[in-house]
């Protein structure tokens, strides 16, 4: 069970959400799905966002929901035109956002990057609704990634000498 939301988070993020462009708290994966679908078939002649068709979890490579932001929003044309950016917010109030979320964010960019036409950034804002410096997802991949790799090295390494002795 989810923990609710303190009074300070949700007056933040109320705070934070007025001053970006068409923010949304909820739908984040389905939105995803739809854009991956969107751009993927650009003449598929389904209007997703005018409520066509749902898309399940087969229409898109992009099964959720594995974690869902405080809110979001999404970009098109950018950084280039015809492709879109999606914009995750979280609120760390109090508290940095956990390694484990971080590492969700991470590799989800890494699934994003791979298409070719959509981008995710994070957006991070302290408890006085100030922004962070954006976090390079990229670089939280690939340490999360050697992280891993040295973990696994390090249990190949004990075993080895569990095996010799």
């Amino acid at each position: 069970m989810m923990d609710k939301p303190g009074v300070i988070h949700q007056g933040v993020l109320e705070q934070v959400c007025a001053e970006l462009p068409h923010p949304k708290r909820t739908g984040f994966w389905a939105a995803l799905r739809a854009l991956d679908h969107q751009y993927e078939f650009p003449d598929s002649g389904t209007d997703i966002e005018a409520g066509d068709r749902r898309l399940t979890d087969n229409d898109s490579a992009f099964k959720g929901p594995y974690l869902v932001p405080d809110c979001w929003y999404v970009t098109h044309n950018d950084p280039f035109p015809g492709q879109a950016t999606i914009h995750a917010v979280e609120i760390e109030e109090g508290y940095n956002i956990t390694n484990h979320r971080l590492k969700k964010y991470a590799y989800l960019w890494f699934a994003i990057d791979n298409t070719n036409y959509l981008n995710l950034r994070l957006h991070t804002y302290d408890r006085y609704a100030r922004k962070n410096p954006e976090r390079g997802l990229l670089e939280w991949f690939q340490h999360f990634e050697r992280r891993d790799a040295l973990k696994l090295e390090q249990e190949r390494k004990h075993r080895w000498n569990e095996m010799r002795e």
